[in-house]
């Protein structure tokens, strides 16, 4: 079998225009902001964490200055309208890995304790909604809940990078 590298910071030619006009270079920037993102979200367990990540986030260079305001209004909608993912930090167990029977190792995004210890289950997800992404979000329902958790909620929360939006899917 031949092995080969390929380089992320030279597209090849037959990727620099995708089939939806948008050229590679902007499908870079569009993933980059929902790592961004995604990033973020990792780090806020409730309202009042925002501007300090925005804050950090920007002086490291991750966001540009005059974008600042932008994220700070996007994560406050989404924290907004989606409460329950975002109690508190003595609530959530973020990025944390769960080992299967098979040894495979899985780290949902946010696991939230709920009243009653019982659990919610978040994945963040940027894009189109996809089959793929309940499956591996009932998967990790399944593997918390044969570790002795109950889970009583899973959900994903999709968010549009070019909009700065957020929508949920419920999964359980």
């Amino acid at each position: 079998m031949k092995t080969f590298r390929i380089n992320p910071n030279k597209p090849l030619d037959s990727l620099r225009k995708s089939k939806s006009g948008f050229d590679s270079r902007e499908l870079r920037e569009s993933a980059g902001k929902g790592k961004i993102i995604h990033e973020l979200l990792s780090k806020i367990n409730s309202e009042a964490d925002i501007e300090a990540v925005v804050s950090f986030y920007t002086s490291n260079g991750w966001i540009e200055e005059n974008k600042k305001t932008d994220y700070i209004h996007f994560l406050s909608s989404v924290v907004e309208k989606f409460p329950f993912i975002f109690p508190g930090k003595e609530f959530i167990l973020s990025e944390r890995e769960i080992a299967g029977a098979d040894g495979a190792v899985w780290r949902p995004d946010r696991i939230v304790k709920g009243t009653d210890n019982r659990w919610k289950v978040i994945d963040f997800k940027t894009g189109r909604e996809k089959n793929e992404h309940k499956k591996q979000v009932k998967l990790y329902t399944n593997l918390l809940s044969e570790a002795g958790m109950t889970v009583e909620s899973s959900h994903i929360i999709y968010i549009d990078t070019e909009r700065f939006s957020a929508s949920l899917t419920d999964v359980l």
